[in-house]
């Protein structure tokens, strides 16, 4: 039943980033789909959460900042963030919540504002989507900012952030993966034919109120040519079992990947608890790889028989 009404919720749909994302996040102890088709296909009303709205207002908000204030100048500063208290007041939160998310959007609007105003050019893009065809596999995606840079023909791509900062080593194959999706998306389109992402960063946009209300400084991640054959495969693998309902992933458990993954998991030193060359569980990390090698390779079995 699963299977069918997944066709069904697949049918037109392309791919996006969070989409793809949501698919091959390993989960060790879900690998039947059943959450993916409820959180992600079905998408079940979730729990309100504060920083996700906030994030949600703000976003909405920059967006009419860049192109409303800045570049058509249709509306001021106070009017948007009138507006954008208004959208803060209307959420399904307690008073005392939204009291303490409308302090928020306030420092926010205090510190980041400023001098973010001052990198805003005519060649900035905010909250705009992109579509292309991959390999015959069509991608979505709706970049915070985008900034192009005419001279040199370069895309610099910026994902708003709010709450606590994370430093590049502290994020995600999932956020790397973003980055490398919206470098294919971009790089892809024929408006773009010729231009190249150089990278991209997180900016943290809400005030250090125990550092002086400095705001984090900007961590830039590039990515390589290995990473995106990598990233190619795994999309061509996860478009062909989507438009195949094959949400079922549970194989893996009974693959030769992970079988050779936990032989060689191994201690490199002797301790008091176990010996060099024991085996030991692998890492998260070790898990993922495992998980998209094995995804790439099935695919290929799948397809060429």
């Amino acid at each position: 039943i699963i299977e069918k009404i997944s066709e069904v919720l697949l049918q037109n749909r392309k791919l996006s980033v969070s989409l793809l994302n949501r698919f091959v996040e390993y989960k060790k102890n879900d690998l039947t789909g059943n959450t993916f088709f409820t959180d992600t296909l079905l998408s079940l009303p979730q729990k309100p959460n504060l920083s996700t709205d906030l994030g949600n207002v703000f976003h909405g908000f920059i967006a009419s900042y860049l192109n409303e204030v800045c570049k058509a100048g249709s509306k001021t500063e106070a009017e948007l963030i009138s507006e954008a208290r208004d959208a803060l007041a209307a959420l399904d939160h307690p008073q005392l919540d939204l009291r303490h998310l409308e302090q928020r959007f306030d420092l926010l609007c205090q510190y980041f504002l400023p001098p973010f105003t001052g990198r805003l050019g005519a060649e900035c893009c905010a909250e705009q989507s992109f579509t292309t065809l991959l390999n015959g596999v069509p991608l979505t995606g709706r970049i915070d900012l985008l900034i192009k840079d005419q001279t040199t023909q370069t895309l610099t791509i910026y994902d708003y952030k709010t709450g606590t900062v994370k430093r590049a080593s502290e994020l995600g194959s999932g956020y790397l993966r973003q980055l490398q999706f919206y470098k294919l998306l971009l790089e892809n389109k024929e408006e773009f034919a010729g231009w190249k992402v150089v990278g991209g960063a997180d900016i943290y946009v809400e005030p250090d109120t125990k550092n002086n209300f400095a705001l984090a400084p900007e961590e830039f991640i590039f990515t390589g040519d290995e990473e995106s054959e990598h990233l190619q495969a795994l999309i061509a693998a996860v478009w062909n079992r989507l438009q195949s309902s094959l949400i079922d992933t549970s194989d893996f458990l009974l693959s030769e990947e992970l079988a050779v993954l936990k032989a060689q998991s191994v201690y490199k030193t002797n301790s008091g608890n176990h010996q060099r060359g024991d085996l030991k569980e692998p890492s998260t990390e070790e898990y993922q790889r495992a998980y998209e090698q094995w995804l790439i390779a099935d695919y290929h079995r799948r397809t060429s028989a």
